[in-house]
Order: structure tokens, then C-alpha cells, then sequence
């Protein structure tokens, strides 16, 4: 399961505790109310049950709601403000992982409810602009909260994903009543509330369709919001090209789950004992043995987004590292399946380390790069193998911007700050532009110009990062 998403259910498990203690004193109050009730009317007149079933539900919510959005998961210490609309969004979408849109989704899902509830119990609610107007209430009333008790900062991304939560709860609910309860205008209200309530959901699946259809992948490195760079005095200590280029396109070869499986099967072979568990996350798989009866537990962590994995030892008693030649390491190394290519430059490190180091190399139309290492040990065993040898094959050629074209988006403010240093600069000097790779969301090796600027805010140069793709 993705780590983000354990973490939202393992906080969610401790915020039902508090939910609990609010429906044990709720519970308390309604035997209170209920025995008062009847001491009063005998039995005359019914005892409120579905009001008082409604508040003991909004109650318990509300609860859970205060724990999940101020304690745990508010994340202590953290204070300030974000004024960027859809920043959160744009991140999730230069990310795109299970991690980031849970995120943005979560503060979607979390005020659902809310919607549901505030209508069944105030009938006022049942009219869109009160319930507009409680849903931004109880969400201000978090956000500042957050700021003020250093647990969180005032977002207005949360804002708006927690007011959307509310609401498309309101018109499920109203859809619901249209159904069931409503006789007038029965079928306009089916259709206004229903599509009222798709159009959210509809919007957040067409992001996800477009990711799809779109031939590369996102970068994470790109900006999320253009930086007022008015004030910014630019200086260009470089020559810059208006030349726009034809550059090949290289696909990392990425395996699949299978792929990884049949890894884990093969070390299960050569070091003769079972991986009896496995934890998925949302970039890396850990296949572990740290039961085992033998002199040393295994753990074998493969990363998804480039199928680099790690072989760690962890013994009883560590063995002692020595060092030797480079035929002996290809050798041990090829019972794991780990080919190294000839021209792989080959070297000893320390306390047993050997490294082979591939930059570059051309075969066909597959490009390799990487490294391998492992560490040897004086009985001759290796242990702690690291691969990280990646295969691009060719996917085709693009046309790229000019150098003068990245430098124009520098200028505009179109890069990443998140380290803020461009809201308080006001001279900048350029000292190189160069085109370098980076891997995208799907694992395409997309060009991007890498510009080292010098700013009067830091002593220290600083890389910025614009997508070269027209």
C-alpha cells in the first residue's frame, strides 16, 4: 500500500479514538436528554431520535475532523501562507503519483461528509448559499487555526478543496432527496444536482484522461506558478543561441511487476532463502526476509521509477570486507543476472566496495548508463549490491526552443522557486545556459536548459531548470 495513504489511515485509526470519546459523552447526553424527555411528556409526545442520531453523527465528525486537520496531520511547527490557486493541483500534476493527487483528493473527500450532515440536521443548510456559507466557515475557521497554532499554513488550495468536498456532499445528498423525497420538479432537481455533483468528479477524470493521451510525462521540476520578476534587474554573462535544434528522444526501459517479481525470485535462488514479505509504495517495492534463521537478513528495495534496486545485508555478526580483482567481482556478480558491460570503467573504493561506472554507452539504438557496486568479503562472498545500470532505447527526434527562448521564460519568471530566493532578488546574472536531460513522469529522457544564475540574495550560484520541448 501506498506509504502516504498508511499514513492518512494509521492517523484516521488514532482520530476515531477521539470520535469515540465524543460519542461516549454524546451517548451520555442522549441517555440524559432521552430520560428527561420522558419524565416530562410520559410518552406523549416521540423523542427526537432522528435530530439527535444526526447530531451525535456531526458531533463524532467533527471530532475526527479536528484531530485529522488540527493535531496529527497538521504537521507541527509548520506556519504561513500559500495565495497560489491550484498550486497544490500543478504539483500533483508535474508529480503524477499515488502520493500527490492523494493529497489534493484527500482535502476534497474529508468535508464530504460535512455536506451531507449540516443539511439533514439545519434546514436552512438545504439552500446552496447557506451551505456555501457554513462549508467556508468551518474551513476559514481550520485554515487560520492551522496558522495560528503553528500546525499547519493558511492554503488557500485547501480552501478550495475543502469547500469543493462540502459541496459536492450538499448536492449528493440533494440528489438523493430529489429521488426519494421531492415531488415538485422532481426531474429537473434529478438532473441539476446530479450534474452539479458529476461536474467535480468529471473535471478530476478529465485531468487524469489527458495525462494519459499525452505522449510524454510531466517534469517534476517545473514550475508551479509564474514569479513576479518586475523588480529583477537581469544581467547575461553568456552567449545565448536563437538556434532551435532537432534532439533525439531516449525511453528508459522501465520494467514491469512481473519484471520485479521474477528479480526476487532469481536472488531468492542464489541466496537459497524466501522473501516472506513485501511493502509496496508509490516509488519503491521492499521485498524482506528479516526472519530468517540464517546468519544474515535480506532486504531487497526496487525503485518503480527506473527498476534500480538495492541487495542489503544485515548480519549477526558483520563479515570482514577485503579487496580484489575485477574478474573475480564480474564473476559473483553474474550469478545475480548482473551483466556489466566491457567498457564499464571498474575501480575499489573502501572496506570493500568495488565500482563499475558506465557513462554513456551507445548499443544500437539502447543507451546505457549507471553504476554497480557491491562489497566483497574476505570468505568471498559479496554483499550491500547496488545497480543502478539504466537502459534508454530511442524513441525519436524533437524540436527544442532556442537558448534565447529559454532565457526569454527565465526572464518571464516561468522556473521553479522553492526556496523563494527570486521574491527578494532584484539582480540576477546568467552565467551559463546548457542543455541537459532529466527524466519525465514516464520515463522519457526529456531535454531541458540548465541555467546557473547568480542572484545579490545568495553567495551561492544557483540551477534553474526550463523544458526545452516546443
Amino acid at each position: 500500500m501506498n506509504e502516504f495513504i498508511k499514513m492518512v489511515l494509521n492517523e484516521l485509526r488514532q482520530g476515531i479514538v477521539q470520535g469515540i470519546s465524543v460519542a461516549i459523552i454524546a451517548g451520555a447526553v442522549i441517555a440524559y436528554s432521552y430520560a428527561k424527555h420522558k419524565g416530562k411528556y410520559n410518552g406523549e409526545k416521540p423523542f427526537p431520535w432522528r435530530k439527535t442520531i444526526l447530531i451525535f453523527l456531526l458531533a463524532g465528525y467533527l471530532a475526527v475532523l479536528g484531530y485529522a486537520t488540527l493535531s496529527r496531520l497538521g504537521g507541527m511547527g509548520a506556519s504561513g501562507f500559500s495565495f497560489h490557486p491550484f498550486r497544490a493541483w500543478l504539483e500533483a500534476w508535474n508529480n503524477f503519483s499515488v502520493t500527490s493527487w492523494a493529497n489534493v483528493l484527500l482535502n476534497i473527500a474529508m468535508l464530504i461528509p460535512f455536506g451531507i450532515l449540516v443539511p439533514l440536521l439545519f434546514q436552512r443548510c438545504k439552500k446552496w448559499n447557506y451551505m456555501l456559507l457554513a462549508s467556508l466557515g468551518l474551513v476559514l475557521y481550520i485554515e487560520t487555526t492551522q496558522y495560528f497554532t503553528g500546525r499547519g499554513i493558511f492554503d488557500l488550495d485547501d480552501i478550495f478543496g475543502n469547500t469543493l468536498g462540502a459541496m459536492i456532499g450538499y448536492f449528493l445528498l440533494m440528489l438523493v432527496l430529489s429521488i426519494f423525497v421531492e415531488k415538485e420538479n422532481r426531474i429537473r432537481k434529478v438532473l441539476g444536482y446530479g450534474l452539479l455533483a458529476m461536474l467535480p468528479v468529471a473535471a478530476i477524470c478529465s485531468i487524469f484522461m489527458a495525462y494519459n493521451l499525452q505522449e510524454y510525462g510531466n517534469l517534476r521540476d517545473a514550475y508551479t506558478y509564474q514569479i513576479d520578476t518586475s523588480n529583477i534587474e537581469w544581467t547575461l554573462d553568456c552567449d545565448l543561441s536563437d538556434e532551435k535544434q532537432v534532439v533525439d528522444i531516449y525511453k528508459m526501459d522501465v520494467p514491469s511487476q512481473e519484471d520485479y517479481d521474477a528479480l526476487r525470485d532469481r536472488f531468492e535462488q542464489v541466496l537459497g532463502e524466501e522473501f516472506e514479505r513485501t511493502d509496496y509504495y508509490d516509488e519503491s517495492i521492499i521485498y524482506m526476509n528479516q526472519w530468517s534463521d540464517g546468519p544474515c537478513s535480506h532486504f531487497l528495495t526496487v525503485q518503480r521509477i527506473d527498476g534500480s534496486y538495492e541487495l542489503s545485508y544485515i548480519y549477526d555478526e558483520d563479515p570482514t570486507p577485503a579487496e580484489t580483482d575485477r574478474e573475480t567481482i564480474e564473476g559473483l556478480l553474474s550469478e545475480y543476472g548482473i551483466v556489466i558491460p566491457e567498457s564499464a570503467e571498474f575501480s575499489y573504493l573502501h572496506s570493500g566496495i568495488h565500482l563499475f561506472t558506465v557513462e554513456h554507452i551507445t548499443d544500437g539504438d539502447t543507451i546505457i548508463e549507471g553504476k554497480v557496486s557491491c562489497v566483497y568479503n574476505e570468505d568471498g562472498s559479496i554483499s550491500k549490491i547496488n545497480n543502478s545500470l539504466i537502459y534508454y532505447t530511442f524513441h525519436g527526434e524533437e524540436s527544442i526552443i532556442s537558448e534565447n527562448e529559454a532565457y526569454e521564460k527565465l526572464c518571464r519568471g516561468e522556473f521553479n522557486d522553492e526556496a523563494g530566493v527570486f521574491e527578494s532578488a532584484t539582480e540576477v546574472t546568467v552565467a551559463s545556459c546548457d542543455l541537459e536531460y532529466q527524466t519525465d513522469t514516464k520515463g522519457f529522457i526529456q531535454p531541458v536548459f540548465i541555467f546557473e544564475v547568480i542572484t545579490d540574495v545568495t553567495e551561492e550560484s544557483l540551477t534553474i531548470m526550463i523544458p526545452a520541448l516546443q
